[in-house]
């Protein structure tokens, strides 16, 4: 059987980078994810997508990545 996989929103991969910042300033932080620090400040406010390849990289722990999924969900009107 296989495992369910974890799943996480946008917003929940923003925390878990927020996390990992600790007290490294954003220049720091960008420069060790590998991304601009311009690009870092947009992805923290929300403006650009959390799912670029070297910070989804950076995020999964060893031996495992992050794989994007649209869903839909059905409401009611």
């Amino acid at each position: 059987m296989s495992e369910k996989p974890e799943i996480y929103t946008a917003g929940e991969l923003i925390d878990l980078l927020k996390l990992r910042q600790g007290g490294m300033t954003l220049a720091a932080y960008a420069k060790e994810i590998g991304i601009s620090t311009p690009m870092l400040s947009d992805i923290f406010r929300g403006s650009r997508s959390v799912g670029n390849e070297k910070v989804l990289d950076y995020l999964a722990p060893k031996g495992k990545q992050f794989t994007e999924r649209k869903t839909w969900v059905l409401d009611k009107k």
